[in-house]
């Protein structure tokens, strides 16, 4: 039998948080497939649920990165050096952890003029991104110093690379030497002043959120790298991992400008029938201090009539253009909005979501679907004859319009809910 819709192939990032992240627009070159945020508690649900979705390709941030290569089946020789994932290809093979991270490191330390090659380098940092960091520059050719708060860690780093560490009372002394800095702590200011800087060191920040670096960097005349500079170069051999192709660079380029979610915006909950839409928002408008709207209530009440008793009389056409009218009303700022299933096979109502609100999808697997609401007759488009060809015709809707996925097949609405409200908590 043909299949009832195309492909649809979903690769995501995952993380803890995840909805801050940028990588989605860095992969709008995409074509036919997408690209989203996947919300979990950790490395090992997180893989599972990609597994579940069929997500075929998964780049991993924090604090995922160390736990996900020893989960993976297999592992490139510089996922397992660094001793950290940051990326995982799931296919029929298993799941094999890759690193591109590196790549990131001597990409935007080339592409700024500073070849590491021969150059002097301090990481600051013992965690996975100075890890990263040390093993690119020493790959492209210059040497490395690890300087870290905690001596013990640094030195255990240094060790793996067979490079040198050093106390971070001694950065002043080495900073006045070095090419080169890579910032991998949090809120490097806290050690980082303007005595460290001249006008012959680059510094490359691995947060791509960090100004304080930035600015002080201008101050005292050293060239500053943007961390987007480390997450676009290590998008690049990530793309090629989850596709075959070379990306779109100047496409991938332009989506680092693209602005980030605001955390004022109202978030609708899409997702099959019976993913838990209603009962997650229940739980999350409180927990968030916002009102809830629920799409199909919205329709009852208003026409006086039930959703079957909408589908009898009217048909379902009418029923999609009160659809529509409840989305449009329902998306006003810091408002919860549990929407109808079907409410992604409008075009318009796809790019309405987009445009508005924080979209997250409660996926559910269609044996759970099965399960959840295989005696509920009170659902005008359920029949178990054809549930399967439904969930997979709405499935490249609900990726299209999603900005956060979560795997709701064996999580309970209260802990979906606790999910999206600390995502949203982290979101500046």
């Amino acid at each position: 039998m043909m299949p009832t819709t195309p492909p649809c192939d979903i690769y995501a990032v995952t993380g803890r948080p995840v909805l801050h992240s940028r990588s989605p627009f860095l992969f709008q070159s995409l074509s036919g497939a997408y690209y989203l945020r996947l919300a979990a508690r950790t490395a090992a649900e997180a893989l599972a649920a990609a597994k579940n979705i069929g997500i075929k390709g998964l780049n991993v941030t924090a604090p995922f990165k160390e736990e996900m290569l020893r989960l993976a089946d297999h592992a490139d020789p510089a996922a397992r050096n660094i001793g950290a994932a940051n990326a995982l290809t799931l296919g029929a093979e298993g799941v094999t952890a890759w690193n591109t991270d590196h790549h990131g490191v001597a990409g935007a330390l080339a592409a700024a003029g500073c070849d590491p090659a021969g150059k002097r380098a301090v990481v600051l940092g013992a965690g996975g991104a100075a890890r990263a960091a040390a093993y690119g520059i020493m790959q492209a050719g210059g040497t490395v110093t690890v300087v870290n708060r905690t001596f013990d860690k640094g030195r255990q780093l240094a060790e793996l690379f067979c490079c040198q560490a050093r106390p971070v009372e001694k950065l002043a002394e080495l900073l006045a030497d070095a090419d080169i800095l890579v910032a991998a702590i949090p809120d490097p200011t806290a050690v980082i002043t303007r005595n460290h800087l001249h006008s012959g060191l680059t510094v490359l920040d691995a947060d791509y959120k960090g100004t304080a670096l930035m600015r002080l960097c201008e101050k005292e005349g050293a060239r500053y790298i943007a961390g987007t500079e480390w997450l676009f170069h290590q998008a690049i051999p990530s793309y090629e991992l989850f596709t075959g192709r070379e990306p779109d660079a100047a496409l991938m380029r332009r989506g680092l400008d693209t602005p980030p979610l605001a955390a004022k915006r109202p978030v609708a909950l899409i997702g099959f029938m019976g993913s838990g839409k209603s009962a997650v928002g229940a739980l999350l408008a409180p927990l968030l201090g916002r009102e809830l709207s629920d799409t199909d209530e919205a329709i009852e009440r208003d026409s006086g009539m039930t959703i079957a008793h909408i589908f009898k009389e009217k048909g379902e056409p009418y029923f999609r253009e009160r659809e529509k009218e409840a989305l449009a009303s329902a998306l006003t700022p810091r408002r919860v909005v549990a929407c109808g299933g079907g409410i992604v096979l409008d075009a318009e109502n796809r790019a309405l979501l987009h445009d508005k609100a924080i979209v997250v999808w409660l996926f559910t697997d269609e044996k759970a679907v099965r399960a959840r609401i295989g005696a509920d007759t009170t659902r005008p488009l359920f029949d178990a004859a054809t549930i399967g060809s439904l969930v997979a015709t709405r499935r490249p809707h609900y990726a299209e319009a999603a900005d956060l996925l979560i795997d709701a097949t064996a999580l309970s609405a209260a802990d979906i809910a606790a999910l999206i409200a600390e995502e949203l908590g982290r979101l500046s």
